[in-house]
């Protein structure tokens, strides 16, 4: 599950530059999609799932430790109203996503549903020989995102494609929740 890879990272940067965590979803999530891209670079992404899986531990372990030195500040930034939204909204995607498929002759279907596939099989950019990818050279960052998700999912799944999708959708609409604190003025 991404969203439990994500949240460790998105609070950390939270607490460290006093902001709220909804803030830092959506560049946990790019952190994740920039360690996966370099490693695809350079070898395959299995490197990369590896150290996004170090880099979680690391942050939950520090923001473990952020919690027990700062419990006030740390409820600042990470327990909001954003944050719960965000929650109810990956739960709400999650069982709507699940068993999905997309529709074979949309765009969907043709390029996001094949490319994601080619990175499950291949751990690796879908621009070797033998793949029917025909857009082979589009930028890959939500695809690669798209791919993890489908990575800690039990098997591939385009459900948990879909999934991905929208969860970087809503961490990108999610931070305009930060002007909300719960109380009235």
């Amino acid at each position: 599950m991404p969203v439990i890879t994500i949240l460790p990272i998105a609070a950390v940067l939270a607490v460290k530059f006093n902001k709220k965590i909804e803030e830092m979803i959506s560049v946990a999530i790019f952190i994740i999609i920039s360690l996966l891209y370099v490693s695809g670079l350079f070898t395959t992404f299995t490197p990369g799932l590896y150290i996004s899986y170090c880099v979680s531990a690391g942050c939950l372990i520090y923001s473990v430790f952020l919690f027990m030195r700062d419990k006030k500040g740390f409820a600042k930034s990470v327990f909001t109203i954003g944050f719960l939204f965000f929650l109810i909204f990956a739960a709400y995607f999650l069982v709507v996503s699940l068993g999905r498929f997309f529709n074979e002759v949309t765009d969907e279907g043709h390029h996001w549903a094949i490319v994601v596939k080619y990175f499950y099989m291949l751990s690796d950019y879908s621009n070797v020989e033998l793949t029917t990818d025909l857009s082979w050279k589009y930028p890959p960052a939500i695809s690669l995102w798209c791919y993890y998700t489908t990575k800690l999912w039990i098997t591939l799944s385009v459900g948990m494609m879909m999934w991905g999708q929208q969860l970087i959708m809503v961490s990108l609409l999610i931070p305009t929740y930060r002007y909300i604190t719960g109380k009235r003025k």
